[in-house]
């Protein structure tokens, strides 16, 4: 078993001092006032944990190879809208690895050969824009915004999806920015919720002009509450707009991106990894009795690489064969194997290989326990 704290990427959607209640670091340096998105727990090589007790620096990737930690865990706090991307399935991956490594001039779009599905629990309030919205109605709310919104509605009711979202993809800024303030009002005449309009004036507000918002429009929002929780698998097109909560996924970094962003946009890409017949997952799972006097839920969609139960309380058992990890979210855990017991405080987590033997969590905090 090894103890681990988070990895911090300070990309700029982040919130700032957002990661701070589990971040560990002396209480002083707790307020950075910079922005903080994610705190990564696993090996892979853009963000390798650092041991809690390891000298100088010393990484869960010291210890354990790649293969032997197939998912990543992440804390996410966003501030605004995340990039719109599209993840690649494997099979895609694969190839376009092969091809960026063997020709110098490829862009550096990939950084690893896996299918990125992952699984967002939401800790707070979070909303997001997760798969398509039904037709009709995403045809409704473009047609007649500008040239690309009425040849995009049309493309849309041909079922024609990719070709719509390229055709918005090339809308002008001058275009994007005259057709904003509508599509706002549009979203209201076709009776779209509050949440999913307060969710189109943030995207808006941050990036104004860029062609990703004309995309955003054809998306489902979902609004999470604290223990709800959307599956996002390698294809589906999806954006984070605001909120605190637990990343599961396959062990990868590969995100193609759509616009939102000030990173590369890889339109070609994207769209090639596009899966229109995905349809977008969300789960609100009841509490129910876990282990011995647990209280706790399971999120377990169907063909997923990975499960995770939530637990408040009680003693779990988990078994050996796969991979594990005990992230401890509020108060504390205690984890458990032979003669070995660590205590794991907030922000920190146990990784156990596959190969290891069952282990006994002891939980009075809030723990996620991830297995992949």
């Amino acid at each position: 078993m090894y103890l681990i704290k988070g990895n911090l990427q300070d990309y700029a959607w982040g919130i700032v001092d957002g990661l701070s209640p589990w971040r560990q670091e002396p209480a002083s340096d707790f307020a950075t006032g910079k922005f903080e998105a994610e705190l990564w727990f696993g090996a892979h090589p853009n963000g390798p944990s650092e041991l809690v007790e390891g000298e100088g620096g010393e990484t869960l990737a010291h210890w354990v190879n790649e293969s032997q930690v197939p998912i990543l865990v992440k804390l996410l706090a966003a501030a605004k809208p995340l990039s719109l991307q599209i993840h690649p399935n494997k099979h895609l991956a694969t190839e376009l690895l092969a091809k960026q490594e063997s020709d110098p001039d490829s862009p550096r779009l990939l950084s690893d050969a896996e299918a990125k599905t992952e699984m967002l629990i939401a800790l707070t309030d979070f909303s997001a824009l997760l798969g398509l919205r039904e037709p009709a109605l995403a045809a409704q709310l473009i047609d007649g915004l500008g040239v690309e919104g009425t040849v995009a509605a049309d493309q849309l009711r041909a079922d024609e999806v990719a070709a719509a979202i390229r055709t918005l993809i090339g809308a002008s800024e001058e275009a994007v920015t005259a057709a904003e303030a509508e599509l706002v009002g549009r979203m209201t005449a076709a009776g779209c919720d509050e949440p999913a309009i307060r969710a189109m004036q943030t995207v808006i507000e941050n990036y104004s002009g860029d062609s990703g918002i004309l995309v955003a429009a054809l998306l489902e929002h979902h609004q999470l509450e604290p223990g709800d929780a959307l599956y996002a698998q390698a294809g589906i097109v999806h954006a984070y707009v605001s909120g605190i909560g637990v990343e599961i996924m396959v062990a990868s970094d590969n995100v193609f991106r759509l616009g939102l962003t000030p990173k590369t946009v890889a339109v070609d890409e994207a769209l090639a990894a596009l899966d229109v017949g995905l349809e977008s997952v969300t789960m609100s799972p009841p509490e129910e009795a876990i282990g011995e006097g647990g209280i706790g839920r399971v999120y377990a969609p169907v063909g997923s690489p990975f499960e995770v139960r939530s637990v408040e309380s009680g003693v779990v058992t988990v078994d050996s064969g796969k991979y594990r990890l005990v992230l401890v979210t509020r108060g504390s855990a205690t984890v458990s194997t032979g003669n070995e017991r660590i205590e794991v405080n907030q922000g920190e987590a146990i990784v156990v290989t596959a190969d290891e033997p069952a282990v006994l969590v002891e939980a009075p905090g809030h723990t996620f326990i991830a297995q992949g």
